[in-house]
């Protein structure tokens, strides 16, 4: 089935790499209404401020809607395409790293670390000790974000130690359906466990 893309989404989608969108359209003036309506607000990082709507870019930046939607199409296809010879440019990066045990959290935020910790490997954080009564980890999962010209790192620490055979055994009850992402979600460990049987 070949899915329609939305204008809407591209809108919105645009609003994520709006430096980006500078950097690549700086010889252009064509975009420049468009570009600084985009980046008068920030959008994305403000979760009361709702979305732009096409009209009200209009209203905005004195061009009418037939040719905002084109200009939104035109940049948007032209970022996300092979033959694009321009490269985004996420210049900045920031690592957070998030601990959760017994419903305390702690958090930590860095924008240089040397080597990078890998899913399964142990990660001793001594100043978490206070707070949340442990100071040995390992790496949950990474999830990596891209917004502005910012990668954003995060970095999930479970306490313990790894344990291959209870992910690998995890991994299969998501696929098969024994527990679904809600209740990987809602259950702790412990509770998986029991209701797949492991103890």
């Amino acid at each position: 089935m070949n899915k329609r893309e939305s204008n809407k989404q591209m809108l919105v989608d645009l609003l994520y790499v709006v430096p980006q969108l500078k950097l690549y359209y700086s010889d252009n003036s064509n975009f420049n209404k468009l570009i600084s309506f985009l980046s008068e607000k920030d959008y994305c990082a403000l979760d009361d401020l709702p979305y732009p709507t096409f009209k009200e870019v209009s209203d905005q930046t004195g061009l009418s809607v037939g040719v905002v939607r084109k200009m939104v199409k035109k940049m948007y296809n032209e970022l996300l395409t092979l033959e694009n010879e321009h490269f985004l440019n996420f210049n900045r990066i920031e690592i957070v790293f998030l601990a959760v045990f017994d419903n305390r959290i702690a958090v930590f935020r860095t924008n240089k670390i040397e080597i990078l910790p890998r899913v399964g490997e142990t990660v001793e954080v001594p100043f978490f000790k206070a707070r949340l009564g442990v100071s040995l980890f390992f790496v949950e999962r990474i999830k990596h974000s891209f917004q502005g010209d910012v990668q954003r790192i995060y970095i999930d620490l479970t306490s313990g130690i790894y344990n291959m055979f209870w992910h690998y055994r995890l991994d299969k009850a998501l696929s098969t359906g024994e527990i679904g992402i809600q209740e990987l979600i809602s259950l702790n460990d412990r509770e998986i466990k029991h209701k797949l049987g492991i103890y």
